[in-house]
């Protein structure tokens, strides 16, 4: 049972269109298929009785006919049977069928196999019951024909041709063409709807994505049902709640920052003025320590949310990374990676996100090796080093806020612990995540899945 209900499920729609037109079509289909058979049925069956009760009632009458005016009056002439069997013919001619009379012939004994057993079968049962004679039946052969054959008390064979539209209802079609004709404009009614209803959930679905790539949303406009206006507007307060929060947290951390860095610039001044009195080296160590703090804090605190999403090119971002870095580090750096893979995103914040990892793997290490791969619409991008790397049950915690592993990196290096916090911020920002893994070099690897 459910290695059919998996099989149902993956021949539905994913879609939201596809399963509502699912709801609004299948009921419809079978109905209409239920409709359509009982009454066709009943209609084939009822009019295909009678259109052949009545054919078959005017064949009993001829036969009985050419009875009592040749068989049993054996005084005739062969004239005046040749007469009389004209006139019977010129009278079903205006019946809409042809006869003849051949005289010493045998019914055929191969019977053939009928095209439409109904009209066979409402045939056959009327000619047993009405006529009461030997007959041969043929609704194969001739396509709008019926061929009967009705063996007569003197021997004569009499053959009966008319058209099948006598004794079989064949204007049928007609309400099988109305009834699908309505059901494709019924169809297109609901399809044209539905994507009406649909358009507001897209929108919607969009600005989601786009919120969660800290992308700037214009205001959504409301439409649909009452249902999904409620979601679109409980979107559009949540989006706006979500904004106040980043601005209060950025003015609160830039402000922080600000203020900071007057008493720093004080410290720094004064430092200056004792040089030639103490030593000042530790002081002025902590300092420099301290101003980088505060600019890390700013870029936290930044996160990139001002900054406009473009298409960019990550394989000549990654290269400028690479030539940036190897400047100021003597790390040998390597880098395979397509010749184009465009990319939508904020240019600064992924120079920023991609310099902190590049110049991690170079502090910690002495090769690091970039590759750059494109699968269909998602983008990866692994960076190895041969460093001390990251024990597994602190890969998690690194990206926490001002986290420091002392025990697996340099104790002598300065950080405030933002870096790969900054850098998992802004790839998901653009729509992926970022995961540490145990390199092939012996080091760290960081693997950065993207949308393309």
């Amino acid at each position: 049972m459910n290695v059919v209900t998996r099989r149902i499920k993956r021949l539905l729609p994913k879609d939201l269109l596809g399963r509502s037109l699912v709801t609004i079509i299948a009921p419809m289909i079978i109905l209409q298929a239920v409709v359509a058979f009982v009454f066709m049925e009943r209609y084939w069956e009822s009019v295909t009785k009678k259109l052949s009760r009545t054919a078959v009632q005017e064949l009993a009458v001829i036969a009985d006919l050419y009875d009592e005016n040749v068989t049993d009056n054996t005084t005739l002439k062969e004239t005046e049977i040749y007469n009389t069997t004209r006139q019977i013919q010129n009278i079903t001619a205006k019946l809409g069928y042809s006869i003849t009379f051949n005289k010493g012939e045998m019914l055929p004994s191969v019977s053939e196999i009928p095209i439409i057993p109904l009209l066979h079968l409402s045939l056959s049962r009327e000619l047993r019951e009405i006529v009461r004679r030997p007959f041969w039946l043929n609704t194969t052969n001739q396509e709008n024909d019926v061929d009967i054959r009705i063996f007569l008390a003197d021997g004569t064979v009499m053959g009966v041709r008319m058209p099948r539209s006598r004794v079989y209802a064949t204007n049928s079609h007609i309400f099988i063409i109305w009834m699908v004709v309505t059901s494709c404009i019924l169809i297109c009614i609901a399809v044209i709807f539905q994507r009406n209803q649909l358009k507001p959930i897209q929108r919607l679905a969009h600005a989601a994505d786009a919120l969660g790539k800290g992308q700037n949303i214009e205001d959504i406009k409301l439409g649909g049902a009452t249902e999904i206006r409620r979601a679109t507007l409980a979107f559009i307060i949540m989006k706006n709640r979500i904004d106040r929060h980043i601005q209060q947290r950025t003015n609160m951390l830039a402000g922080v920052s600000h203020d900071l860095r007057t008493p720093l610039t004080r410290f720094k001044l004064e430092l200056a003025m004792l040089e030639n009195k103490v030593d000042v080296s530790a002081l002025r160590r902590d300092a420099e320590e301290m101003e980088k703090m505060l600019e890390a804090y700013l870029a936290f605190a930044q996160d990139g949310q001002e900054e406009q999403t473009r298409w960019l090119d990550l394989t000549a971002l990654l290269n400028d990374v690479v030539i940036t870095t190897q400047r100021k580090k003597e790390t040998s750096i390597t880098i395979d990676a397509e010749a184009s893979m465009m990319i939508s995103g904020r240019q600064n914040a992924l120079t920023r996100c991609f310099t902190n990892i590049v110049s991690n793997g170079c502090d910690y290490g002495s090769i690091v090796a970039i590759t750059a791969v494109k699968q269909n619409d998602r983008l990866t991008i692994t960076l190895d080093d041969d460093g001390p790397g990251i024990p597994i049950d602190q890969r998690e915690n690194v990206f926490r806020p001002f986290h420091k592993l002392d025990e697996a990196r340099n104790q002598d290096r300065l950080g405030v612990g933002l870096g790969l916090t900054i850098a998992r911020d802004i790839i998901r920002l653009h729509g992926g995540d970022i995961k540490l893994d145990t390199s092939p070099l012996g080091g760290l690897r960081v693997q950065i899945n993207l949308s393309g």
